[in-house]
């Protein structure tokens, strides 16, 4: 006998052997009495019925895939959005949304009149609000009127004042070249603004970025420097080259750029104590085009003086803007 016909005659005497058993078995779970049905419960137990129930809807409807996709930049996004079947269900909207959603966004428009108006009841309310003062101006120059109007800006001081009366020149002249001769090289057509910032610059504070003393100087940033250690016991003759910054410059009688300044060197022990002086002097410089760089030049000679550590102090004013720099060279007297 093959083994398939054997496995089969086996099978068939496992199956008769079981089928008393399985009778018995539903006998006993045969209910005694009919029930009555079952009412509807708004409660979904968990348990085969739910899990046909739920498998049954889900066989009706598609699956929906989760969108996994990128959210626009800065836009509100949600998990699950809620369904339209249940309108009972809250639906939280960001806070302002509903009234933009009603009414829609807002268009405010102001003309040049009443922006005008705006700013000169501004500059009257405070006429040393430098902001105020200055879109007032930038105002009245985009309606193409005369710029500065030094009236209008009397109540600034006098340093916020030339800071917008030179913006405003500057504008003004680099508008009107523009209009006049447009063939211009470009360093014509920016001039009227490096001038601008020439006179900016004269409002800022006076500096010395370089000082340091030296053999010999052919020009500003042509020199030969020299060591600052000396020998005592004797005179010692140096040249004390300075470099100014910031310095203020204004047309003379002769049309002519003018820069005065006064410059003075004061020698100090480590105590504090003077050990010498050179008194101040007065600088006057003139020329035909505006200076940009600027630098001192001043022979002296150190007194004698005992062995030690001293302080060069050099003090520069401007004279027509009264401001004054001041910066220091360290100097060492030692034996020779």
């Amino acid at each position: 006998m093959s083994s398939a016909a054997l496995m089969a005659r086996k099978l068939a005497a496992y199956s008769k052997e079981l089928e008393p058993h399985l009778k018995d078995r539903a006998d006993r779970q045969k209910p005694a009495t009919t029930k009555p049905a079952e009412q509807p419960s708004d409660v979904n137990w968990v348990g085969e019925g739910a899990v046909a129930a739920a498998t049954a809807d889900a066989s009706k409807a598609p699956a929906k895939p989760l969108d996994t996709a990128v959210a626009a930049p800065n836009q509100t996004t949600v998990l699950l959005a809620p369904s339209r079947k249940a309108p009972d269900v809250p639906i939280i909207v960001p806070e302002g949304e509903d009234s933009l959603a009603a009414t829609g966004p807002r268009e405010v428009s102001v003309n040049s009149d009443q922006l005008m108006g705006q700013l000169s009841t501004k500059v009257k309310e405070n006429p040393k609000d430098v902001a105020a003062q200055l879109d007032y101006q930038l105002m009245q120059f985009l309606r193409g009127e005369q710029v500065p109007q030094m009236k209008n800006l009397a109540g600034l001081p006098s340093e916020d004042r030339e800071v917008i009366a030179a913006l405003m020149d500057g504008l003004s002249n680099f508008r009107s070249n523009a209009r006049n001769e447009g063939n211009q090289m470009l360093s014509q057509k920016i001039r009227p603004l490096t001038e601008m910032a020439d006179r900016m610059r004269g409002q800022a504070d006076l500096t010395l970025p370089n000082a340091v003393l030296c053999n010999r100087v052919d020009g500003y940033g042509v020199y030969e420097p020299m060591s600052p250690r000396f020998a005592a016991g004797k005179k010692n003759p140096v040249i004390v080259y300075c470099e100014v910054e910031n310095f203020a410059s204004q047309i003379n009688d002769k049309k002519q750029w003018e820069t005065r300044l006064a410059n003075e060197a004061i020698l100090y022990t480590e105590t504090g104590m003077v050990a010498w002086t050179d008194k101040s002097k007065s600088i006057v410089d003139t020329s035909r085009n505006r200076r940009h760089d600027f630098f001192i030049v001043k022979k002296t000679e150190l007194p004698v003086l005992p062995l030690g550590r001293y302080i060069l102090k050099i003090s520069v004013t401007d004279q027509q803007s009264n401001r004054v720099a001041e910066t220091t060279i360290p100097i060492t007297i030692g034996a020779e």
